[in-house]
């Protein structure tokens, strides 16, 4: 994986197999989604304090299909909680994760 050209198809299809294992609460799983889902939110928190106005909570909305798990999104709301001081308010969105990338990069350029 690490010596492909383009990665993310590669691991998107891994990610269903490792939220299911998760879910299982097979220890390596749980432990390598929580890694993941730390990263993200680390690097979510620093847009957010970079990008939005200071407030109490932040409205995060997820797309795609990663997060039609519970653990994925159980993982990363911990991660978010520990690593900003912001409450995160999780929502499901029914857009397109792309869509959704090109609209957020549209409004940070302004």
């Amino acid at each position: 994986m690490h010596a492909a050209p383009n990665p993310a198809p590669l691991l998107a299809r891994i990610a269903p197999l490792l939220t299911a294992a998760a879910e299982d609460q097979v220890p390596w799983a749980a432990a390598a989604l929580d890694a993941e889902m730390l990263e993200l939110a680390v690097t979510t928190a620093r847009h957010i304090d970079r990008y939005l106005p200071p407030a109490p909570a932040v409205h995060i909305a997820l797309a795609g299909a990663v997060w039609e798990s519970p653990a994925a999104t159980s993982s990363l709301i911990a991660a978010l909680q520990r690593v900003s001081r912001r409450r995160p308010m999780i929502a499901r969105s029914s857009a397109d994760p792309i869509e959704g990338a090109v609209r957020l990069a549209g409004c940070i350029r302004r």
